[in-house]
This record gives structure tokens, sequence and C-alpha cells, in this order.
């Protein structure tokens, strides 16, 4: 995996399928990846997108009611998604903060969250019990002013990449590959 200051890097350009591609970089590799998206919309069309390309994930939502039987559902594919079952979990920003998985090498932040503190909830489910992890955000123009607000109060500096014409994740300023054996 590429090397990185902090834990926060920025995906500019034309979003469509970066997300997935990135997902399914790190899924290859044997790691879990959750994505994050703002809604349960949102989510459930990530999930459908990558399962209509062949690859295997789920989405969980804490935001469907606090019955117990919601609870028990989501408690369950957590469960699934630590033991390894499935290796791409995709949630909402309400259920993000109820992932506790020590082992989730990337967040691939899809959409970026309404409010500041949802940001710092969704990059903290990767690099935890001082492991490596790394949260990727997609990042269209119209949002970068929203961005800046988000990066002031995290107080981070992203490292910036972007596909090349041949899909390949590099490093903006000295177009070196990200992941250096991919």
């Amino acid at each position: 995996m590429g090397k990185l200051d902090g834990k926060v890097a920025i995906i500019t350009g034309s979003t469509s399928g970066m997300g997935r591609d990135t997902a399914y970089l790190f899924a290859k590799e044997g790691a879990k990846v959750v994505i994050t998206g703002r809604n349960e919309a949102r989510a459930k069309e990530v999930v459908d997108k990558i399962r209509a390309d062949g690859g295997e994930a789920v989405y969980v939502l804490a935001d469907a009611g606090d019955s117990s039987f919601a609870q028990k559902v989501f408690d369950k594919t957590m469960e699934a998604f630590k033991k390894g079952k499935f290796p791409i979990l995709v949630c909402t920003d309400v259920a993000a903060r109820g992932i506790d998985v020590d082992d989730v090498e990337a967040v691939i932040n899809f959409d970026l969250p309404n409010e500041n503190e949802y940001y710092i909830h969704r990059i903290g489910r990767t690099g935890r019990a001082k492991k490596h992890g790394v949260a990727f955000t997609l990042l269209s123009f119209s949002e970068s002013v929203r961005l800046d607000e988000i990066l002031k109060y995290v107080q981070s500096q992203p490292t910036n990449l972007k596909f090349d014409e041949m899909g390949v994740l590099r490093y903006q300023e000295t177009k070196e590959a990200f992941f250096e054996d991919i």
C-alpha cells in the first residue's frame, strides 16, 4: 500500500466508479473495507453496483429503528464482517458510529457528510488499535469548499490522489502509483 503522512487521502475527478475500484483493490488483497454514504438510498445504490460488478458487499443500517430485531441484524452483520465473511461493508453515517472492527484497512467516503463530526466518526473506523489504515474521500469540484471546512475541523492535511487514464491510482504531485505492487 502507499505511504501517507496522515490517514486522509482525497481522490479528485469524476467519482463514477472510483470508490468501487479503490474498494476492489483493497478487498482483492484480503483487506476489510468500509464504504460510507450519506443515507440508506446511497448505501443501497453502492452495494447494488458492487454486486452487479460481481463483487461481494453487504450494507448495514443502524438508523433502521430501535427495535431489538434491527439491533440483532446489525450485530450479526458486524460479527460476520469481523470474521471476514465478506470484504466490503457499506453503511450510513449513523451506522458508522457503531462499527467496532480493529482491522479495517480502508474507509471510502462516497459522499461528504452533512456534519463535520460525522467525518471523524467515518475515518475513525480505519487505522484502529495502532494498525495501518487510510480514509479515502471521493471529491467532485463542487464539494471542495465543503471539504475545506471539514479539514479545518479535523485539523488534517490530505494526500491528493487521482486515477489516471489507465485506472491507476496515483499521487497527484509526483504521479507515482499509490499501490506499488498492484
